[in-house]
């Protein structure tokens, strides 16, 4: 393996099929992860604990967050167009995108991660229908501590 310096080294790139096409993304950097997760508490609560205390909160943050995250792993974070039209795709279209992205971020192991905001956007849903509903129970969490 030939040395070389740090910034000879471009960031990697992934191929995603969407539909017809074939899009270019990237895996997202620790500060966008870090950004991201920060900018919506109530998934990381989610994702420690199991429940959440405001399920229509988490119905909230999940697209939002998604759809940020399809933006930073196409190199346009902060490009708003970008967000618009994202926000328009049906969600074929944007499950195989967050996937393609989250897959390269974590490396094959995105799968939890979406398993969990899916699961975790479909019980907020839920307990949004129900009146009076509380707090989601752990115990029907999806997520894996194995990662």
């Amino acid at each position: 393996m030939a040395k070389v310096d740090i910034t000879d080294i471009a960031p990697g790139k992934g191929e995603v099929t969407i539909g017809d096409s074939i899009v270019e993304v990237r895996g997202l950097s620790l500060h966008v992860v870090a950004d991201i997760i920060g900018k919506y508490p109530v998934i990381l609560g989610y994702m420690q604990n199991g429940g959440v205390d405001d399920p229509l909160g988490l119905l909230a943050s999940v697209p939002d967050a998604a759809i940020e995250i399809m933006a930073a792993g196409l190199g346009r974070a902060t490009d708003a167009a970008t967000l618009v039209i994202l926000r328009d795709w049906e969600m074929p279209q944007q499950t195989s995108l967050l996937t393609g992205i989250l897959n390269r971020t974590f490396r094959g192991s995105a799968g939890p991660f979406v398993r969990a905001l899916l699961a975790a956007a479909a019980m907020g849903a839920r307990a949004a229908d129900r009146p009076g509903a509380g707090q989601i129970s752990p115990s029907t969490s999806p997520v894996s501590s194995n990662g």
